[in-house]
């Protein structure tokens, strides 16, 4: 579509007309391929009569799509591949590519893909189409940052991983090299703004992410009547009622991850705090915490962490 149609207009056809219509609704469908044989797996020989060579080692370029290819599988022979498309499968896992040192470009776009895994040794990888498929896992980015952090191209457009506010932040600032995200360019203005866009650990970012531990009306009553029963209950998010002060002393587990957290603060109230999880944050160092001194569990995964102190007073943390 041109810049400047709106609203899904075309420019050239006044609003609601049919053909408008009409055509925006074909520009934006998904494509249809024509019907192929289905083949299901890779094999040496499809490989070649797909190329029409004679040697898989003299393949620098592999088209696969849309022939229903369940694995992929019988790829490491092709040790000079730069390019290989295989969208429109029935692939539901990444895997039998670690020895594709010279692929640039793998395109896996339209199939059954949940996680992203299996880039160990795509040491040239710089263009990755993963659009279409079932990922939704926002981890999953650190595993790019991990094996194919030299990326320029990275699309994931139609994963649920996208719906997350934080997804295009949280990708710009692991993947530095990118100019192009989901078909839209980056530039290094947007790069620097991911940088800065790091959130303060506020009082009302704590509430938002704690749960406590509501007690059951059996546990209550079986308390009041002397029974030995467990004083257990359900746990819960705080809500607006949980206002004042209170609150604090009621919070045994927060989750505070993918939120751009730079360091640890305001916390010293939370002397009831259970179990914490600040995975994936932009933590440098360990802090605030030594008023925390009833901390069973303490997730500290994907951060910028060179080293761990500040729990010397966390007695009660399981090691």
């Amino acid at each position: 579509l041109q810049q400047g149609a709106t609203g899904g207009e075309l420019p050239g056809f006044p609003p609601g007309d049919v053909k408008e219509e009409g055509y925006v609704s074909a520009i934006v469908m998904d494509p249809v391929l024509p019907t192929r044989p289905k083949v299901f797996v890779i094999t040496e020989d499809l490989v070649l009569k797909q190329t029409q060579l004679t040697d898989v080692s003299m393949v620098t370029y592999l088209n696969l799509h849309g022939n229903s290819i369940r694995k992929m599988e019988a790829l490491g022979a092709l040790v000079n591949l730069k390019v290989l498309v295989l969208s429109f499968n029935d692939i539901t896992k990444i895997e039998g590519v670690s020895e594709m040192k010279k692929l640039e470009r793998l395109e896996l776009g339209y199939n059954q893909i949940k996680r992203i895994e299996g880039l160990r040794g795509l040491v040239s990888i710089v263009h990755l189409e993963l659009n279409n498929n079932l990922i939704y896992r926002l981890e999953d980015i650190n595993v790019l940052k991990k094996y194919a952090s030299h990326l320029n191209v990275l699309n994931l457009r139609n994963n649920h991983i996208c719906e997350n506010k934080t997804y295009r932040g949280l990708v710009l600032r692991r993947l530095t090299q990118l100019t192009s995200l989901d078909g839209t360019l980056v530039s290094p203005e947007d790069h620097a703004q991911a940088a800065e866009n790091s959130s303060t650990l506020t009082v009302q970012l704590i509430k938002d992410n704690s749960f406590c531990q509501r007690r059951t009306m059996w546990s209550m009553a079986g308390m009041g009547l002397g029974l030995n029963v467990p004083a257990g209950g359900r746990k819960e998010r705080l809500s607006a009622a949980d206002s004042g002060e209170e609150w604090w002393e009621t919070v045994e587990e927060m989750v505070l991850e993918h939120q751009r957290v730079r360091r640890l603060q305001n916390l010293e109230r939370l002397t009831k705090l259970r179990r914490a999880s600040f995975c994936d944050n932009e933590l440098s160092r360990v802090e605030g915490l030594e008023y925390c001194t009833s901390l069973e569990e303490l997730s500290l995964e994907d951060n910028r962490l060179t080293q761990i102190e500040g729990l010397s007073t966390l007695m009660n943390l399981k090691l």
